[in-house]
């Protein structure tokens, strides 16, 4: 029969399982690499798009005219 501590760990293993919302729980080493360099595109993009945006509405950087 199992002792005390295994059956300890093994409700604290289920309950590490089951508790934890983890969306990439089921995918394998190399997808959430991937995964993880499309989510870091998407931030430096969104970064670089509200910098930009920002630049152009204050009249700076490339759009700023030589008077």
């Amino acid at each position: 029969w199992p002792g005390q501590k295994a059956l300890k760990e093994a409700k604290l293993a289920e309950k590490r399982r089951t508790e934890c919302w983890n969306p990439m729980r089921g995918l394998d080493k190399r997808t959430k690499f991937w995964v993880k360099i499309a989510i870091a595109a998407v931030i430096v993009g969104l970064a670089v798009a509200v910098g930009l945006g920002i630049t152009k509405a204050v009249h700076g950087g490339v759009w700023h005219e030589d008077s």
